[in-house]
């Protein structure tokens, strides 16, 4: 079936030799599976279960236009996205080739003057580590939701 997951979990001996640790089955829109290669007679655990997570999840909330960026994925995929909801998969590809266009577009401008690439929400590097990892900028993100009537 098309939902079907099915595969094998390995892991490095000492000895170098990739060896079997368990294996995965299941359907990704059902439940998944774990079984232990390792302990014979092993039964499968359940893994994740997406129908006991899906009833227990809460439904989502779109936020209000004002709260929103012009630069917001949900804003500037709107159109590929209805597009694609209405299998109008030509005019998904001339929406998308559009949005890229336009993306590179702006890249061109920014590198023509100069402008480096700051996000507002994230930065590079946690504080006192020495990671670059891309963190949110929760004063920044929190100040904006303030202003747009949110609350975080």
């Amino acid at each position: 079936t098309w939902h079907r997951v099915e595969g094998t979990l390995k892991a490095q001996a000492p000895s170098g030799k990739k060896v079997l640790v368990g294996t995965i089955s299941g359907n990704w829109d059902k439940v998944l599976y774990y079984t232990d290669s390792n302990t014979p007679g092993a039964l499968p655990e359940v893994l994740y279960d997406f129908e006991a997570a899906a009833a227990s999840s809460k439904p989502k909330t779109i936020q209000p236009p004002q709260a929103v960026l012009p630069t917001d994925s949900k804003v500037v995929w709107r159109d590929l996205s209805d597009a694609l909801g209405k299998r109008e998969m030509k005019r998904a590809n001339q929406v998308k080739i559009r949005i890229e266009s336009q993306q590179r577009e702006i890249a061109a401008k920014h590198a023509k003057d100069g402008v480096a690439c700051k996000p507002r929400f994230f930065a590079k590097g946690r504080p006192g580590s020495a990671e670059a990892l891309w963190c949110p900028k929760l004063g920044e993100i929190e100040a904006f939701a303030s202003s747009s009537m949110l609350s975080v």
